[in-house]
């Protein structure tokens, strides 16, 4: 019966344990294996060691499996050991050193054991046997030294679990585990080895029975470890699922897991075949390797018929001291339909290479023709560029690409060292070449001007024509004296162009006048140092024909200074610095001289500088172009103030300068006449007086312009006549109601008779045409004495009056000249 009941234990055992371990080795917890190895180990040995202890003095078998139990049960111990290295958050190497260290020990154990148990059979008293079994001094204190060291390292591990657990149920688990086994290995040790060898007494039953209690502990903390219940196996192999890729889990080269992809590709249904396969019998050897990943290209057998299928493999292998024992695991991804493209791709490779070759002849003569197209095109192209960049008569660059040149070169000069030369060049009295002789001599003129300015200059030169007559050259200068330079540069060009030129068997004279300006002291951009060059080249002009001129700093403060005046004179006008003071024109009736109309002067009372004349701001406002916002506003006052002294009953005819310098821009004469409309003012009372100089300038401009005047209904007056350029076909050919002989002719009266033989001419002309005459800067009688001799009754001057604000005006407008005399 007890071997019976033995053998029937026995065969439980084994299938139990094939069972637990076949389950085990689809866990993903090492734990639960260590664990359930440990128990049924465990009981397995005491079961044997309560039959044994049963019957070992009626039985010999039963004595030997007792000797069985006491050199094996040091392994259930390892096992322990071995379970809670298995708990630890972090896996280290020492750990496996641990367990092979011990592994020697628990074998050196268990051999000792066996080796006192077998002298123990020597004797035949069977007391005597298992006395000499327990109390070998030499196993002894082996079992102890065993028991006291793997008790101690399972105790600190078990603290250490506890300590760097961070979950409150981790830690409980801990407490529980550290309380369990430190009760049991205490207890052990005592009843296996300090028991027996105290009283020689071996109370087995007690032992096992106790020992379900740390065990039924260690069974609830691995149920609180696994995650409150939640298989995460289980969860892991759904994630898997879901994948769009093939999976395959490798273990000791079986197949563990493959998810529903892995059998779409390989064409297997279900998962009846596939576990009874090891991985070799799937994959090529090169996926058992050492290596720990790889992505490779192979062609697998599919599982289910002979075809075979083009795949990409990967590979990754978890290591030992992961969270989970060593496995492989390979991704699989079908690319078979990468092959059939390829294949595809071949053959329209084939046909797109027949296709080319048919098509080569036609792309050659598309590209000859494309090519003859090109050259076309770039010749046309520099064409456009020629004619964008240059003068088409002479050939010179023009202006706007001799700036962007001369920019360029700026921008790459160093300021400290390069002293890069400008210079503008006029021809003198070229107006009156093509007047005389025609445009056309004038362009040749200008073709041999443009040809010595080449060989008068350095090669590296850049020339430029920007006017009728007017160049522009930018000489580099990296090293050379800057003054050196101009003065050679100024004499090769002035003897050059001084050389008279032939044309059609007449010789003609030029002279030039030029202005040089210096970077960067006269100009740190090309556009200040063109600007400054004419300026210079306008100084040179003042000083005579064939001159030149160097740009100064104190032509540049002067500049300054006009440019502050500029910006000062744009808000005079709302800020109320300009003033009208009238000087009354006089006329000789019977034999009193009588106030006969008014001339508008315009002043102005800067804040800073106080009063400013007009020979001072006029041609300032000529030249900035804002002459024309001041004209349009002395209109409007003159015709508002014309407006309060019609309501007064005094009515005058006022006159008023104006530049023609703007005619024709800024819509001057569309703004006069919304202002006389606006007022309501009777034009004929309004007479605008245009210096000679302008009128003379342009005949056909003027005209126009006199023309429009009239329209206006505007009385015009040539100003400063005879000082400029009068002639008598001026009188003829321009619309003109008067003529003011200029005070330079009245100061000779006494002094030249020249002048008076002028004046007197004048008067007998203005006569004879029906021209309305006037004599300015009348100051003395001797003066008026000889106007009125000579039958000149219009006068103006200080002789009469000075020039005064409005309210004097209205004090006067009532007298006589002579009642103004006897006051």
């Amino acid at each position: 019966m007890p071997y019976i009941y033995f053998l029937l234990l026995f065969l439980i055992y084994i299938f139990l344990f094939l069972a637990m371990d076949v389950y085990m080795q689809k866990s993903d917890m090492l734990i639960k294996r260590g664990f359930i190895l440990f128990s049924l180990f465990y009981a397995f040995f005491c079961i044997i060691a309560m039959i044994s202890h049963i019957q070992y003095t009626n039985n010999t078998l039963l004595l030997n499996l007792f000797y069985i139990f006491k050199s094996v049960f040091p392994f259930t111990v390892l096992c322990l050991l071995d379970f809670i290295i298995n708990l630890q958050h972090k896996k280290h190497k020492i750990f496996t050193s641990l367990i092979r260290v011990f592994s020697v020990f628990t074998i050196i154990v268990s051999i000792s054991n066996s080796i006192s148990a077998n002298s123990a059979t020597l004797y035949i008293d069977s007391n005597l046997i298992v006395r000499g079994l327990i109390f070998n001094d030499f196993v002894f204190y082996m079992n102890s030294a065993y028991y006291i060291l793997i008790s101690l390292l399972i105790s600190v591990l078990t603290i250490k679990l506890y300590f760097n657990s961070t979950i409150k149920r981790d830690k409980q688990s801990s407490l529980l585990l550290i309380l369990s086994i430190s009760a049991y290995l205490v207890y052990v040790f005592i009843t296996d080895i300090v028991t027996p060898k105290i009283s020689g007494v071996y109370n087995l039953n007690s032992n096992f029975i106790l020992s379900i209690i740390p065990i039924a502990c260690i069974y609830y903390a691995i149920k609180n470890l696994d995650l409150l219940g939640i298989n995460t196996s289980d969860l892991l192999l759904q994630a898997f699922d879901k994948s769009p890729e093939a999976i395959c889990l490798i273990y000791n080269g079986k197949i563990k897991y493959v998810n529903n992809m892995f059998f779409n590709i390989l064409g297997e249904k279900g998962d009846k075949i596939l576990p009874s396969k090891t991985a070799k019998n799937i994959f090529p050897k090169e996926v058992f390797k050492e290596n720990k990943f790889f992505s490779k290209i192979f062609k697998l057998k599919k599982l289910d018929s002979p075809e075979t299928v083009n795949v990409l493999c990967n590979k990754f292998q978890f290591e030992e001291n992961s969270a989970y024992e060593p496995f492989d695991i390979l991704t699989i991804l079908d690319i078979g339909i990468v092959h059939e493209s390829q294949k595809k791709i071949e053959n329209i490779n084939k046909n797109l290479e027949k296709l080319i070759k048919e098509s080569t002849q036609k792309l050659e003569n598309i590209n000859n023709e494309l090519n003859t197209e090109i050259k076309r095109r770039i010749d046309s192209e520099s064409k456009m560029l020629q004619i964008s960049s240059t003068d088409p008569l002479t050939g010179l660059y023009n202006r706007r690409f001799f700036s962007q040149i001369s920019h360029n070169i700026i921008m790459d000069s160093n300021p400290i060292i390069n002293r890069h030369v400008v210079i503008y060049l006029d021809l003198d009295n070229f107006k009156n070449i093509n007047d005389t002789l025609g445009h056309t001599t004038g362009d040749e003129i200008l073709k041999k001007i443009s040809s010595r300015l080449k060989v008068s200059v350095p090669d590296t030169s850049i020339i430029s024509r920007v006017g009728g007559d007017e160049f522009l050259i930018f000489v580099k200068n990296y090293r050379s004296n800057p003054e050196y330079l101009i003065d050679k540069l100024s004499n090769k060009i002035l003897k050059n162009l001084r050389e008279p030129i032939l044309l059609e068997n007449k010789i003609i004279n030029t002279s030039i006048s030029i202005g040089f300006s210096i970077y960067p002291h006269a100009g740190k951009d090309i556009e200040t140092l063109i600007k400054n060059a004419d300026i210079a080249m306008y100084k040179a002009k003042e000083n005579g024909k064939n001159s030149f001129a160097v740009f100064e700093k104190e032509s540049h403060s002067n500049i300054k200074k006009e440019f502050d005046l500029t910006n000062d004179m744009i808000s005079a006008i709302n800020n109320n610095e300009f003033k009208l003071f009238y000087q009354p024109k006089m006329e000789y009736i019977g034999e009193k001289a009588v106030i006969v109309g008014l001339e508008a002067l315009i002043r102005w009372f800067h804040p800073q500088k106080g009063l400013i004349f007009p020979d001072v701001f006029i041609p300032i406002a000529e030249r900035s172009g804002y002459i024309s916002n001041i004209f349009l506003w002395v209109l409007n006052e003159v015709c508002n103030q014309q407006k309060k002294w019609n309501r007064k009953g005094q009515d005058f005819n006022i006159s008023i300068n104006f530049s023609a310098q703007r005619f024709g821009q800024d819509n001057i004469y569309s703004n006069m006449s919304k202002i006389l409309e606006s007022t309501g003012v009777d034009p004929k009372k309004i007479s605008i007086e245009i210096d000679e100089k302008y009128l003379a300038k342009n005949i056909e401009t003027s005209i126009e312009m006199l023309n429009y005047m009239k329209q206006l209904g505007i009385n015009v007056t040539i100003d400063h006549f005879g000082i400029n350029y009068s002639s008598l076909n001026y009188l003829r050919s321009l619309p003109v109601n008067g003529m003011k002989i200029d005070m330079s002719f009245i100061n000779g009266i006494g002094n030249n008779t020249k002048d008076e033989a002028i004046i007197v001419a004048l008067i007998e002309l203005c006569k004879s045409t029906d021209i309305d005459i006037i004599a300015e800067g009348v100051e003395t009688k001797e003066q008026y004495e000889f106007l009125i001799a000579h039958d000149l009754k219009k006068m103006q001057g200080y002789y009469f009056y000075k020039p005064m604000p409005t309210e004097d005006i209205e004090k006067i407008a009532e007298l006589e000249f002579d009642d103004f005399i006897a006051d």
